[in-house]
């Protein structure tokens, strides 16, 4: 029985050694990780991973936190105007650049939400 919701919640394994508290707390866990990675793959724009060793996915996902985080704070201390995942998308385009963040928000318009799209696949052939 949840506590929270009150439902009756039924685990099925393999697992007959476990007690039935011990399943219930694996399934938790392993939903709250689930929960993580889908946060990740959402905020943090992690499509895959360059290793497949622990630490190397480790150092992937700091990083990604890391510059996540950043941002959020360069934002706030900044006062900026525009959301989170715009400034994430222009820091993105221009991380090899060297110009001042204010500076570079200020250049780039984000309030217009139309986007020319008719000359996008056209193919200049001069």
């Amino acid at each position: 029985m949840d506590p929270e919701t009150g439902n009756a919640l039924i685990f099925v394994t393999n697992q007959f050694d476990l007690d039935a508290l011990i399943v219930a707390q694996i399934y938790r866990r392993r939903w709250a990780i689930e929960l993580f990675f889908r946060w990740i793959k959402q905020h943090l724009r992690l499509r895959g991973f360059y290793s497949t060793s622990f630490n190397g996915v480790r150092v992937q996902i700091w990083s990604a936190i890391s510059a996540y985080l950043l941002v959020a704070i360069a934002k706030r201390r900044l006062h900026l105007s525009q959301s989170l995942w715009e400034v994430l998308q222009i820091v993105s385009i221009a991380s090899m650049e060297q110009i001042a963040l204010p500076e570079l928000l200020e250049t780039i318009d984000t309030t217009s939400k139309q986007i020319d799209n008719s000359k996008q696949l056209e193919i200049n052939y001069s």
